[in-house]
C-alpha cells in the first residue's frame, strides 16, 4: 500500500528457515525485527533493507520498499483527487 509523506511506515522482517535466534541488522543501525521510517515531505520511494543472522552465522539480505504518493490535500482519505 502507498503513503503519504510525513507519515511512518513499518517494515517487519520475518525470517524463516536457519536457526533461531535470529540477529537483525537495518541499514539505520536498528536490530530489532520491526522498524519505523519516517517518509520524507514528498512523493517518492522509500526503500529499507535488512540483513538477518541466525545463530549458526548464516546470513540472508532482503530488501522492502514502499511507493510514498503526493498528498492530494483530501485528508488521507485516499481518494484520488476527481478529474
Amino acid at each position: 500500500n502507498p503513503a503519504l509523506p510525513n507519515s511512518s511506515v513499518e517494515f517487519n522482517s520475518m525470517p524463516s528457515g536457519g536457526t533461531p535466534p535470529y540477529s537483525y541488522d537495518w541499514a539505520t543501525g536498528e536490530t530489532t525485527p520491526v522498524v519505523s521510517y519516517q517518509t520524507g515531505s514528498s512523493a517518492g520511494f522509500l526503500e529499507a533493507s535488512c540483513i538477518v543472522t541466525d545463530s549458526e552465522g548464516c546470513t540472508a539480505e532482503a530488501t522492502g520498499s514502499v511507493i510514498v504518493e503526493a498528498d492530494d490535500g483530501d485528508g488521507g482519505s485516499g481518494g484520488n483527487g476527481g478529474g
